[in-house]
């Protein structure tokens, strides 16, 4: 596990620990203190770093914790958009159709349609 520069193991533990305690709030009990903690864990995410400090704040003020069990899905191909993850502790697993591979049932086209039959092939990047 890499710590952010300067931060000791336990130091990042107790700072994971806030965060998790925040987001279970509800976002109008959260303290100006506790959005500042998330908005410092947040800061370096690439989606956050081209937003003006005033709109990474309103966001932090709302986001909510989720958990998920090991090899549960989250959402699935085709699935609409209508949130953003930030992964606390843990890791994912990205399973995408492989593009060239057939539909193994015959219905679709590879190069029109994409195939969401269960059984397809796929190839998974872990992060």
């Amino acid at each position: 596990t890499m710590f952010p520069s300067g931060m000791t193991p336990m130091a990042y533990k107790q700072m994971l620990c806030e965060i998790r305690e925040a987001c279970e709030k509800a976002p109008a009990e959260r303290t100006d203190e506790q959005v500042g903690s998330i908005l410092a864990y947040v800061q370096d995410v690439a989606f956050f770093t081209q937003l003006p400090e005033s709109e990474k704040r309103r966001l932090c003020q709302v986001m909510t914790l989720e958990t998920f069990a090991s090899r549960q899905t989250v959402f699935s191909l085709g699935d609409e958009g209508d949130k953003y993850y930030i992964i606390l502790t843990g890791g994912i697993a990205v399973q995408t159709p492989v593009s060239s591979a057939p539909c193994p049932r015959g219905l679709h086209n590879v190069y029109h349609e994409t195939c969401l039959c269960p059984e397809r092939e796929v190839e998974t990047t872990s992060h």
